[in-house]
């Protein structure tokens, strides 16, 4: 293991010259490397720089005291490493007030300016970071972020609230900023056991690898429509070092257009996407060699289900002529309830009947979004038990939009929103079933009105959404992970109709699925600028529409 680093970030009067970051830098002398940078003064350029600087340096432990903690809370969670939070001051708008105006240093800057001055606009630009600090709670690992109260500390009393959301808490017999001995006595222990605690995760990171790497050929499934030459289901072994296929078995069903696997990998549950009378949800069995067997198929009653989602315990699909949502209780193979969609965007070709083309379980696993595609809104249930209720629209979209697809961060504070009239990429922030737009941008360029998927890629920095119609492709974003918003940086083009597409788990593959070019296109993925390469090895196939990976 290379030297560990430690990242340390100042109170706001302080500066890297502070005297608990001198008395880092002597402790771990010869034992690992303390970087003390000066932070800047306003809060977002501030969490810019820290982010930045983590992406470079790459930290193993950050370490903050009062405003710097208040910045380490933010970002550790997300870039996944420890923290010690020293006199964390979770209320920065409260010590501002009564200090506006000139202000200095109380400890040198590197740039010689000991000069600053507190306004209004400065404490509204904590105040909006106050707001959302905790934001974070579904991605944090409260393991791992520990809190060290000074029990002298007259400035800052926020251990009630930091229990809240973490469970680690320690004292020390001191003031709000620590003497040299007491960052040497108390600190730094708790510094070198968070560094061993990262130690054995590392272990076990390394041991997982280890394991993936035997196991780099992966299964896959693939759903297709059957008014040409396929029978149906595919599965197939996929090697995610060569980018190479080979099918396993087939399963012969009407227009399985959409399907998933299970969690235990010992069942597929796929749509047959037709009228009322035929339209169905099938459970498949399935074993390690890929064979499967129809076990049961169970009616909608909602024509052209077009997306199926499964939680172990419920199912769901989206009926897109139907214009509705049906819930299944899989312990009884029985369908429970039907959710109906409405109408009222302004394409009268589009939306003037009901359509819902996508339900998902949300990350936290206590609500159900639906798109309702001619509404142009995103509706929200929430899960009882093996009960799903009513809760309401969970956001409404521009309109002419025509909401489609919709996928979450890995931390799951946000949503992206593939539209289908629109073209564009929404992308929310998520909390209790509710979300929250956060920007609107480009996928298709050329309005076609065909936007179809939209996936991120496994380490969360890039996402990509398909195009159909003209210009057919995959438009290329990167993600602020901070923000959660995006920023294009490219366009593949695909074979015609790229109706979904998948990427493989260890991210080295995207796999689209071109309907009208009657193949399963496979890109190489470059992890560094999220940019695709076809390999041209193409999967030959009729009409593919779907590929789930297992």
């Amino acid at each position: 293991m290379d030297t560990p680093k430690i990242l340390f970030l100042h109170g706001f009067y302080a500066s890297g010259q502070c005297v608990p970051a001198k008395a880092l830098k002597e402790a771990f002398d010869g034992e690992a490397i303390v970087l003390t940078p000066d932070l800047p003064l306003h809060p977002k350029g501030a969490l810019a720089f820290i982010r930045e600087l983590c992406d470079c340096e790459k930290p193993d432990v950050l370490v903050g005291n009062s405003c710097g903690s208040f910045y380490a809370q933010m970002i550790a969670p997300v870039i996944g490493i420890p923290a010690l939070l020293g006199n964390p001051h979770f209320k920065m708008t409260e010590f501002l007030k009564p200090r506006i105006g000139a202000q200095q240093y109380k400890s040198p800057r590197a740039n010689g300016n000991q000069d600053f001055v507190i306004d209004q606009a400065l404490i509204n630009e904590f105040a909006e970071l106050e707001a959302r600090q905790f934001s974070n709670d579904s991605c944090r690992n409260p393991e791992r972020i520990w809190g060290l109260f000074g029990e002298q500390d007259t400035l800052a009393h926020f251990e009630p609230l930091f229990l809240e959301h973490y469970q680690h808490s320690f004292h020390f017999p001191g003031a709000h900023t620590p003497t040299a001995q007491e960052t040497k006595t108390w600190y730094v222990p708790l510094i070198k056991k968070l560094m061993k605690t990262l130690i054995l995760i590392l272990t076990l990171t390394f041991s997982l690898n280890v394991s993936a790497q035997v196991k780099e050929r992966i299964s896959m499934a693939v759903g297709t429509y059957t008014d040409g030459d396929s029978k149906g289901i595919y599965t197939y072994r996929f090697d995610q070092e060569t980018g190479k296929a080979e099918v396993m078995d087939s399963l012969a069903m009407k227009n399985p257009s959409y399907l998933t696997v299970s969690n235990d990998k010992r069942y597929i549950y796929a749509v047959s996407e037709t009228d009322a009378c035929q339209a169905s949800l099938n459970i498949i069995s399935l074993n390690r060699s890929g064979s499967m067997h129809l076990q049961k198929t169970i009616l909608t009653k909602g024509a052209d289900p077009c997306y199926v989602a499964q939680n172990g315990n419920i199912a769901l699909t989206a009926n897109y002529s139907g214009g509705s949502m049906s819930v299944f209780n899989l312990g009884k193979a029985e369908l429970s309830t039907l959710f109906l969609g409405t109408t009222g965007g302004p394409d009268r070709s589009r939306q003037d009947d009901a359509h819902v083309h996508c339900a998902c379980f949300t990350p936290d696993g206590k609500y159900v979004l639906a798109t309702d595609f001619s509404a142009d809104r995103i509706l929200s249930y929430r899960i009882q038990r093996q009960r799903v209720i009513g809760n309401g629209v969970a956001a409404h979209i521009t309109a002419d939009s025509g909401p489609r697809h919709l996928t979450f961060s890995n931390n799951g504070r946000f949503a992206y929103l593939m539209s289908e009239l629109s073209g564009r990429v929404t992308v929310f922030s998520y909390k209790q079933g509710r979300l929250e737009t956060l920007q609107e941008i480009t996928s298709d360029s050329v309005g076609a009105r065909g936007g179809a998927d939209i996936h991120l890629s496994p380490d969360g920095k890039f996402l990509y959404s398909s195009n159909r119609l003209k210009a057919e492709g995959i438009a290329i974003f990167s993600v602020d992970s901070y923000t959660g918003k995006l920023t294009r940086i490219g366009y593949q083009p695909t074979g015609a109709h790229p109706r979904r597409f998948n990427i493989t788990p260890n991210g080295r593959f995207l796999l689209c699925c071109c309907r009208d070019s009657n193949k399963i296109q496979v890109f190489r993925r470059d992890s560094q600028t999220g940019l695709l390469t076809d390999t041209h090895q193409d999967i030959p196939l009729s009409h593919p529409v779907c590929v789930q990976f297992y």
